[in-house]
């Protein structure tokens, strides 16, 4: 039986770690399965209704219960609790610089590494909607005022490094990877843009621009992924600056898209299929199934871990 007292996000799951089980999934029901590497083994390592969300950093696993306890995975079915109920937790967010909360006034949180030690953030700004983490630091998203980034030292502040107050651009999703890279997907009257954090400014990539077509982006590895409305996803490639196309359309429609630390791009598929692009197989396309189960189906569910960590 799982070891953890205590709600639930609608979608599931999926999250990676750079152990040698590296890939997580959280079911519609609550139940969180770890993938065991090859075939289409996925043990049940918690089977609780009130599991909300579970993210992974390159240290540990962790999961969120809709109450706001936290807790990290000890292996078995085990899991040891880091922060009690208080119902003030909006989503946990986790990296290469560890595991962060967003809490309902706009607080950030870092986890400190022993249960129940936290360190305040502060608030960047108001209406933060994302959190996004990076090599070295925090960014965080505010859908009034831009995108801020957190200084460490000398004096710690948030620093505002993209704006959209009085413009009509809409920035709707940020993402940093564990190479130092940010990138925000933004959209305008007529189009969405792909734009990347370079030397203080931000820089359209090319062919970045789509008429609507671009609904996520995912970075890791070095590798930046979009996933457009019709299912497709797309690799840049920064030498040639321009797209290549990795899975094309499907009566199925991918649902998302997610990429871990070894370059490997995973997505999940309408009918609750999760597929691996691998660069090194040998397979048509280089795509491999590793599960098909409808309780899959959905966005935000299939986690992997966004950096290498010490």
């Amino acid at each position: 039986m799982t070891r953890h007292s205590d709600s639930r996000q609608e979608t599931p799951q999926l999250a990676a770690t750079n152990s040698t089980v590296a890939l997580y999934l959280r079911h519609t029901s609550g139940s969180v399965y770890q993938y065991q590497g090859t075939g289409n083994s996925w043990p049940a390592i918690d089977e609780n209704p009130e599991d909300l969300q579970i993210v992974a950093s390159t240290q540990a696993v962790y999961l969120r219960h809709g109450n706001g306890r936290i807790y990290v995975y000890r292996g078995g079915q085990s899991w040891f609790e880091i922060r009690a109920d208080d119902g003030r937790v909006t989503t946990m967010v986790a990296g290469s610089r560890g595991m962060y909360l967003l809490l309902d006034q706009n607080e950030i949180l870092m986890y400190l590494g022993a249960p129940y030690y936290w360190r305040s953030l502060g608030v960047p700004s108001s209406n933060i909607s994302q959190v996004a983490v990076g090599a070295s630091t925090v960014f965080a998203l505010s859908e009034r005022s831009g995108i801020y980034q957190y200084t460490y030292s000398p004096t710690p502040f948030w620093k505002n490094i993209d704006t959209v107050s009085g413009t009509s651009v809409a920035i709707i999703q940020i993402v940093a990877d564990d190479s130092e890279n940010l990138y925000e997907l933004r959209e305008g009257d007529s189009a969405k843009q792909i734009c990347q954090y370079v030397d203080n400014q931000w820089v359209t990539l090319a062919g970045g621009s789509t008429s609507k077509a671009t609904q996520k982006i995912a970075a890791n590895a070095g590798l930046l992924c979009r996933l457009l409305v019709d299912g497709s996803i797309d690799k840049y490639n920064p030498a040639l600056k321009s797209w290549e196309t990795i899975k094309y359309p499907d009566t199925v429609i991918t649902m998302d898209v997610t990429i871990d630390i070894t370059g490997l791009v995973y997505c999940v598929n309408g009918n609750g299929t999760i597929l691996q692009w691998n660069p090194s197989s040998t397979k048509d396309y280089k795509w491999g199934a590793l599960d098909s189960n409808p309780l899959n189906a959905g966005a935000g569910n299939l986690v992997t871990v966004l950096g290498l960590g010490a």
